[in-house]
């Protein structure tokens, strides 16, 4: 019995052992993935920065806080831009990190970009991850921009996050959401289970793996949480994963596993009973005799034990 409860505490602590590093592996590989995804990003815009920081029209309107020369000069620089599929938005910001041109949404002008402010008070690049007014998840490239080393604004490239969803999903041949703060679901999805995942919990601090179970299928599903510039929670990414088929095998091996333990601990179990009862039939043979003695029978004969041991000596 202690065998066989050795055993499978032995299988357990093996199996989550196994399981923890899964769930290890699975994060890494997904966050890395994500990063590398957004990095590409970053590097796209930022080969197209110079279109903004050598405009000398832009900049003398910039300087001169000429709004109009400003948004006539940007707004062609956005055409130009995203006709080559390089961002999807553009904004123009002055010294004081106002937004004096949006190529997008004209309602945000006059307002603050927090990121652009980074950029301008530390007078390098900034990068981050936010929602537009659209509620589109976007990274964002914010840079200084400069007339005879004096930093005059900051110009911002954004690009849409969804083509990148897209590719995670072709790459790592998984299904994508994004579950806001405000608990909106957004779906870059073919599998329907979006009733499973409003019903997780999950948590803002780091990332977690766990699985989902819709009938037959099991989904391996990775959680990551995107954070905004100054680490403030913005949305979870969520990577589902069909695991259904090597989950279920792995269940297989677990049962078998767990099956010759309890087989080979029988077996065990089976072999020290027979050679106890093989080493101790010389005591029973003894001990029949002597009672028999006791009992005033001096006629019986007591066979020599073949075995060269203490019992064999008695």
């Amino acid at each position: 019995v202690i065998l066989v409860i050795t055993g499978f505490i032995s299988g357990y602590l093996k199996t989550e052992k196994s399981q923890s590093r899964f769930d290890d592996l699975a994060i890494h590989s997904n966050q890395q993935f994500w990063d590398l995804i957004t990095l590409k990003q970053f590097t796209k815009m930022d080969s197209s920065i110079k279109t903004i920081t050598r405009d000398r029209k832009l900049k003398k309107a910039l300087k001169n806080n000429n709004i109009e020369v400003v948004k006539a000069n940007a707004s062609t620089v956005f055409n130009l831009l995203e006709g080559q599929k390089l961002i999807t938005s553009i904004q123009i910001i002055d010294v004081n990190g106002r937004i004096i041109f949006d190529a997008l949404n004209t309602s945000v002008e006059n307002s603050t970009n927090s990121l652009a402010l980074l950029a301008i008070n530390q007078k390098k690049q900034a990068t981050g991850i936010n929602f537009n007014q659209q509620g589109q998840l976007q990274t964002e490239l914010v840079f200084p921009i400069t007339n005879r080393g004096q930093v005059i604004g900051a110009g911002s490239y954004s690009i849409d996050l969804i083509d990148a969803l897209q590719q995670l999903k072709q790459r790592q041949n998984s299904q994508i959401y994004i579950n806001t703060v405000k608990g909106d679901l957004i779906s870059v999805s073919d599998y329907k289970v979006d009733d499973e995942i409003n019903d997780l919990d999950i948590s803002t601090e780091g990332p977690q793996h766990l699985s989902i179970d819709k009938g037959e299928n099991i989904y391996s599903t990775t959680i990551l949480p995107i954070n905004d510039i100054s680490k403030q929670y913005l949305a979870s990414l969520i990577i589902l994963t069909d695991d259904s088929v090597s989950l279920q095998s792995q269940q297989k091996i677990n049962i078998i596993s767990s099956v010759l333990v309890i087989l080979i601990c029988i077996l065990m179990m089976t072999f020290i009973y027979w050679y106890l009862n093989k080493k101790l039939a010389p005591l029973h043979t003894i001990s029949k005799s002597l009672q028999a003695v006791s009992d005033g029978d001096l006629t019986i004969t007591i066979e020599q034990n073949k075995q060269q041991d203490e019992i064999s000596e008695i």
